[in-house]
């Protein structure tokens, strides 16, 4: 239960989203909340394909261009033969690191997130689940389990490839081969020039029930008692007004 001053500190941050919402509504020219992506690879034409179980991980290392661009979406090549009805549990590891192989996202998907018992597969695309402004070089790595039905990364050959694909340790976050002067895996980076859409309530909208949630941890940190992860969009460690301005760009979309 909040007390009298938290209530009041609420209250205050409340009523200041609700006039920044006022203000972008009414205003003759609005914030543009237009953004445009870009699609980063560094590979050519498909050529084959590659199994790999922990701790073995494909990965590959991506320079975004120069701007403010935000990590939206990975996208990856895998094919699967067929799959037996006890495999659709077997989990898929997708971790985002930054330059120096300190993790900066993990996510784990299943199989059967993406499959059934028929269909082989192809190109998978999945959303960052938090913001991730990227200043620097970064590595999206992709593993699976050893004793599951190998899946397939497919390699992409052409010319001039960029030397940009390593084979990495998932557990140490080792290199152990690369880069790869033969071949490409299959990984593509999506960024995005504005910060993509988060819903925190998990509603479905981003609307003034994020705001809310937004308020109630202004100001916290990851000690605070108030501190919400879900509200620190920009992954920065502090719930403050560079959050709110992330979620006001996309205020009333679907994310």
């Amino acid at each position: 239960m909040f007390n009298i001053r938290e209530n009041d500190r609420l209250r205050k941050v409340l009523i200041m989203f609700l006039a920044f919402i006022l203000l972008v509504s009414y205003l003759p020219l609005r914030i543009a909340r237009a953004s445009s992506e870009i699609e980063l690879f560094y590979e050519g034409e498909l050529d084959g394909g590659i199994a790999a179980g922990l701790p073995k991980g494909f990965a590959v290392l991506f320079t975004p261009p120069n701007g403010t661009y935000f990590l939206s979406e990975v996208k990856f090549c895998l094919k699967i033969f067929y799959i037996r009805n006890e495999d659709l549990a077997n989990p898929l590891y997708v971790e985002i690191w930054d330059s120096n192989r300190v993790t900066l996202v993990n996510m784990t998907f299943h199989w059967g997130d993406f499959f059934n018992q028929i269909v082989a597969g192809d190109w998978i695309t999945v959303d960052v689940p938090i913001v991730i402004q990227v200043r620097g070089d970064f590595f999206i790595c992709i593993s699976g389990i050893d004793h599951a039905f190998p899946y397939i990364l497919f390699l992409r050959v052409g010319s001039p490839l960029q030397e940009r694909s390593y084979e990495v340790n998932m557990n140490d976050h080792s290199i152990s081969f690369g880069p790869d002067p033969d071949y490409g895996y299959a990984i593509h980076a999506i960024l995005s020039t504005s910060p993509p859409p988060r819903d925190l309530n998990g509603d479905g909208v981003i609307d003034i029930y994020d705001a809310m949630l937004l308020a109630s941890a202004f100001g916290s940190t990851p000690n605070d008692t108030r501190w919400n992860p879900k509200a620190d969009l920009n992954n920065d460690g502090v719930i403050d007004i560079y959050d709110a301005i992330f979620l006001f760009a996309n205020f009333g979309k679907l994310p």
